[in-house]
């Protein structure tokens, strides 16, 4: 028997992991696109193809920059989601079921994904074990609290769930 498409479903390790999949290309990507317009503009500033920078502002710029912007800012002032978790209905909690604080976005994101992609704009050869940890973790931590969301005090649920919560009845009259 099939639920009905607005029922929440548990959320298991593949939906996370699918979640987590998608932030990393969906961040690789905002990099790439921010890597070919600097190198557009450096071109019709210049005359020439200017393809090599300064590997610090280009790891700032195609690396952090993506990763603030869509796995810290978006996820505070949204539902405490990311692309990836929008994308698989997801969203992140504290105990008492409400969105997360500013302070445990930032926490989730330097444990999680976010420092990830920190270490490596970095050029750090921490970044592939910071992201083989946080993989592991995941697969090991059944259920919807992995390592990086218990840091944070938080726990993963259906998003279709959490719009249930949140719902604020509307005064009539």
């Amino acid at each position: 028997m099939r639920r009905p498409a607005g029922e929440p479903r548990p959320v298991r390790t593949g939906r996370r992991l699918l979640g987590m999949l998608l932030d990393l290309i969906t961040v690789t990507l905002v990099g790439v696109v921010l890597s070919f317009i600097v190198l557009s503009v450096r071109y019709v500033a210049t005359g020439r193809l200017v393809t090599e920078g300064d590997p610090t502002v280009d790891g700032l710029l195609y690396s952090c920059l993506p990763a603030v912007l869509l796995l810290l800012i978006l996820p505070a002032v949204t539902n405490g989601a990311t692309v990836g978790q929008h994308a698989v209905l997801l969203a992140m909690a504290d105990a008492r079921g409400k969105r997360p604080s500013i302070l445990r976005c930032l926490v989730r994101f330097v444990f999680g994904t976010g420092g990830y992609f920190v270490l490596s704009g970095f050029n750090s050869g921490w970044a592939l074990l910071w992201l083989g940890a946080n993989l592991v973790i995941l697969l090991v931590t059944p259920g919807p609290r992995g390592l990086t969301a218990r840091l944070a005090g938080l726990t993963v649920v259906d998003a279709r769930k959490s719009a249930e919560v949140e719902e604020v009845p509307v005064p009539q009259g």
